[in-house]
């Protein structure tokens, strides 16, 4: 194992020289970051491990530093705004005040800002996720007594929100990943919403706006070195880029997934590998075949004809959201069995069901999935899937622990060997990574950028010789 100590000062770099060098070795690289009196800073930093002899080192190549304090206050597009941090020459100096000038110091007026006059924002700071949009009654009904209720089907956790006679809501407070589906209904304090229409509002994005050079020939292509070395180690991944794997055969028969949040096993399940979903006819052809049991129950009455009415004894949920008694009728008879991926039944009385309640427990329930989630739903309710963050996800570095390398055949030609946007150091300005080189790199560009606690910007490049 080699190690690497860099001390990264604000206005100095000091560094120590390794001379040795080994493929496929454990690399452990540890920092020390202090001010330029000797004071530990403490913060969290970009730290990023590439091949220099790939990856050049590009002294004009704008940084977070030069964002923060120039190209984020002017105007316009700066070419090569590091120049103005190369160094405190005069020469320099001259320079930056003719790009001040030019580009008007601000790109806002200040005499405006300070009068109180601030400019128009289109776009507001994310600081919660939420949903808006609207309840319209179909008739011109009033909405008065009308409340949503937004469930979360993987938790089946259901929140209800009175709307207080206005049409335009605003759900905020949310928190999300990516790929979250909610489901809003409207319903009345009676609990009906047949003459209610909800719509969601869409989601409105800044537009994007790429920068116009004015020479693009002047604009640099990436050094040979870099692409043989990139083509290369893609070429060594394999078909697309993906390393394969030792092939693994397993025999046996295939068993399908449930679907339902809480992974429960279902007595049984109808997939959508199952020709049957296409020639079925409707949803109560399926709920034969999977063995769900009916109630008869008398309708009608008054000046229309009485008759009986075969319904389901148990809860119905579609796409994980319960189906109420009184919508059941509707849902199901407009069904399309050719838009279901997945049916999944259990009987009454099965204790897995004691999450969904009583009712689901007394009397089994039926989990209906569908190809198109809004898709039967009445118009006062609807599936709202946004855009939500997205989980963290670690940096891909080969690990290769065995002593006895020559079991690794697969040649590493990697450009970068390590990247951690969350580098954190501690209150004595320290922290340490580890990782394996490859089978090329020689040196190595160790590259910092980020804020200290107390909001210092740092943005530092070495050259790490092995």
């Amino acid at each position: 194992m080699f190690r690497l100590i860099i001390i990264f000062l604000f206005l100095l770099l000091n560094t120590l020289n390794i001379s040795a060098q080994e493929k496929k070795e454990l690399v452990e690289l540890s920092l020390s970051v202090t001010d330029i009196k000797g004071n530990p800073a403490e913060g969290v930093f970009s730290l990023s491990v590439t091949d220099a002899d790939a990856v050049k080192v590009d002294t004009m190549q704008p940084s977070l530093e030069t964002y923060m304090l120039l190209t984020s206050e002017l105007k316009g597009h700066i070419e090569n705004p590091n120049y103005y941090f190369k160094d405190n020459s005069a020469r320099t100096a001259h320079h930056l005040d003719l790009l001040m000038m030019t580009q008007g110091w601000r790109r806002y007026e200040l005499d405006n800002i300070l009068e109180g006059k601030y400019p128009e924002i289109n776009y507001s700071i994310e600081t919660e996720q939420s949903i808006s949009g609207t309840v319209n009654g179909t008739m011109g009904n009033s909405i008065k007594n009308v409340s949503l209720h937004l469930v979360t089907p993987k938790t089946g956790i259901r929140e209800v929100l009175p709307l207080n006679g206005k049409k335009q809501f605003n759900i905020t407070g949310l928190d999300f990943i990516d790929g979250t589906t909610f489901l809003l209904q409207a319903i009345k304090k009676n609990g009906k919403h047949g003459l209610l229409n909800l719509k969601i509002d869409s989601l409105a994005f800044p537009a994007l706006s790429v920068p116009a050079h004015q020479d693009k020939a002047r604009l640099q292509p990436p050094p040979e070195t870099f692409v043989a070395q990139a083509n290369t180690q893609i070429n060594n991944a394999g078909i697309n880029g993906v390393t394969e794997l030792m092939e693994i055969v397993k025999t046996g028969k295939k068993r399908m997934k449930p679907k339902n949040p809480y992974n429960l096993e279902p007595y049984k399940m109808i997939t959508d590998d199952d020709p049957y979903l296409n020639s079925s006819g409707d949803i109560y052809n399926i709920f034969v075949r999977l063995g769900v049991r009916y109630e008869v129950v008398q309708e009608g009455g008054g000046d229309t004809p009485a008759y009986e009415r075969k319904k389901p004894r148990a809860v119905i949920f579609i796409d994980n959201m319960k189906v109420e008694k009184i919508d059941v009728d509707q849902i199901l008879d407009n069904l399309d069995p050719a838009t279901i991926k997945s049916v999944e039944l259990f009987h009454p009385r099965d204790p897995q069901l004691l999450v969904y309640g009583y009712a689901a427990w007394a009397n089994g329930g039926v989990f209906i999935y569908t190809k198109n989630p809004d898709y039967g739903l009445p118009i006062s309710m609807k599936t709202v899937r946004q855009k939500g963050y997205k989980p963290a996800v670690e940096f891909y570095s080969p690990q290769y622990p065995a002593k006895d390398k020559s079991k690794y055949t697969t040649p590493d030609h990697r450009t970068t060997l390590y990247w951690n946007p969350t580098f954190k150091t501690d209150s004595n300005g320290k922290g340490t990574v580890r990782f394996y080189s490859s089978d090329v790199s020689k040196k190595y560009l160790i590259t910092v950028e980020g804020l200290t606690e107390n909001g210092r910007a740092v943005s530092k490049k070495e050259l790490k010789e092995l």
